[in-house]
């Protein structure tokens, strides 16, 4: 392959075998290059193809713009951040965690700090995620003496949870970890006392509600799951049922949407079996 456009030391534009122009990260990559040449080894080379045009052209004006040691430090975090998931993020990451990344690092030298209200709750339901992001924290923090505050690691998390759904905005990203918060809020205050949250049932019910919070927020229809086990679980369950009641209350008062009987039954499940743990 051979250089296109030179965008900084580390990063270059190439393109793949089909002719589509992919970025090139890696350190030393345009150093006293010129294009036209071939591209020489580097280490840790990363690539990137972003395959929307205005995604594309937006990367290579944020790093034509940036200085070179901070697309260095984004390349060395998408590595720590591809080591740590179990699959590939999707492409777009490096374009919103430059951006972001930039911001941050502006942030640090302004002597400004972000609040981050749902730190919390990202650490809580993004557990793995969360450890990668403290991770790219503290590699910043030791490696280039960026002083990344704490709350960063949280909107980190939120980059990579994004990456990890590739058809999801970041906004939707924020909006499923308000929501799944809200809910849980509502369940603790019904029981008045505090949930398990070290206990598998808690951990299963966080992934159900996100899928659920993704799927309401999404707008899909609840009303096409077909098979309905609300009666039964009223039966068996009344006092999760009702909690469950009390959330689809929440949501129609506050969203203007209902959850339909069957999710209200699954929902039910899911906290009767939370509830029903040895300390509550």
């Amino acid at each position: 392959m051979r250089i296109v456009k030179i965008l900084n030391n580390n990063a270059v534009i190439s393109r793949d075998a089909s002719g589509s122009a992919i970025v090139l990260m890696g350190t030393g990559i345009g150093f006293q290059r010129k294009p036209g040449q071939a591209i020489q080894p580097v280490q840790n080379l990363q690539t990137f193809v972003l395959s929307d045009p205005e995604e594309s052209a937006t990367l290579i004006e944020l790093l034509r713009s940036f200085p070179p040691e901070e697309s260095e430090i984004v390349r060395e975090s998408i590595a720590i951040i591809k080591e740590g998931l179990a699959k590939p993020p999707a492409p777009t990451i490096v374009l919103t965690l430059t951006d972001h990344l930039h911001q941050a690092i502006a942030r640090v030298k302004n002597g400004e700090v972000l609040p981050n209200p749902l730190q919390p709750q990202i650490q809580s339901f993004y557990g793995p995620e969360f450890a990668i992001a403290k991770r790219v924290v503290n590699h910043i923090r030791t490696k280039h003496g960026i002083a990344l505050p704490n709350e960063e690691i949280g909107y980190i998390t939120l980059h990579i949870v994004n990456s990890e759904n590739n058809r999801t905005t970041l906004q939707e990203t924020v909006a499923v970890t308000s929501l799944v918060a809200e809910i849980l809020a509502l369940i603790k205050q019904f029981y008045d006392q505090p949930l398990d949250t070290d206990s598998d049932d808690y951990r299963r019910l966080i992934i159900h509600l996100q899928f659920f919070a993704r799927r309401f927020i999404e707008q899909q229809d609840f009303t096409a799951t077909t098979v309905d086990i609300s009666e039964l679980v009223r039966a068996k369950f009344p006092e999760a049922y009702a909690c469950a009641t009390a959330i689809d209350a929440f949501l129609q008062q506050k969203k203007r949407r209902a959850i339909g009987e069957a999710e209200k039954g699954y929902l039910t499940i899911h906290i009767a079996r939370l509830t029903a743990q040895p300390n509550h």
